[in-house]
């Protein structure tokens, strides 16, 4: 979170309906599917995974409440989603697997059906993909199934 430190976080957290939306648009702007530039992957997926980080997970700042604005609440579980899929190839399991343990974290009904249908979403593409790809993305499909049976602690 050294780019925008933890503010601009808590902006996406807590503040006015406008003011949360605003901030989630901008915490991952450029770093959004479909990349406007594919070379700037790497950037992206250390951004998402410091993102994620700090919003569910490893919070820092003064203002760790999850986010509850649910506009706001169902962009973030659409970026999770978008990451954890990852059509574009942009994103490291490392990244995907971190988006799914925060999803978790979320314990709201956005995440929960963001989850799924990403699970789904890669389950379709598991008999396309070789080995060590394969494995990879089975590992990452039974976290899913972990955090999923159940989702709601």
């Amino acid at each position: 979170m050294q780019l925008f430190g933890t503010e601009v976080i808590a902006f996406a957290r807590t503040g006015t309906p406008e003011e949360a939306a605003a901030a989630w648009t901008a915490v991952l702007d450029g770093a959004r599917a479909p990349l406007a530039d594919p070379s700037i992957g790497p950037a992206a997926d250390a951004l998402a995974a410091a993102v994620f980080d700090e919003l569910y997970l490893n919070t820092t700042g003064e203002n760790t409440a999850f986010p509850s604005d649910p506009t706001v609440v169902a962009a973030i579980a659409a970026d999770g989603r978008a990451i954890i899929v990852d059509s574009e190839h942009s994103h490291s399991y490392a990244t995907r697997r971190l988006v799914v343990d925060a999803l978790k974290q979320a314990q709201n009904q956005s995440a929960f059906l963001a989850l799924r249908s990403a699970r789904d979403a890669i389950a379709a593409t598991l008999a396309a993909l070789d080995d060590p790809e394969r494995a990879l993305t089975q590992d990452l499909l039974a976290r899913l199934d972990r955090v999923l049976s159940p989702y709601f602690d």
